[in-house]
């Protein structure tokens, strides 16, 4: 995935004395190993969830059961 450049915002800065902050975002990589059937949703501690036809194939592709 490429990396955006970071904007150049110096000139709004400085003519509307905007506020200014550097934040870096980490992105955690969740296998899914925890997935769960709930009623007929599937469901993994780490907030994603998957619905529709063949949520069990997804589930064992998962789970590796």
């Amino acid at each position: 995935m490429a990396s955006l450049k970071p904007l150049e915002l110096k000139s709004e800065e400085k003519n509307y004395k905007a506020h200014s902050e550097k934040t870096t975002l980490q992105f955690k990589k969740c296998d899914h190993k925890m997935a769960k059937m709930v009623r007929n949703e599937l469901r993994c501690q780490c907030g994603a969830s998957w619905s529709g036809p063949r949520i069990n194939e997804l589930l064992k592709h998962f789970t590796g059961k």
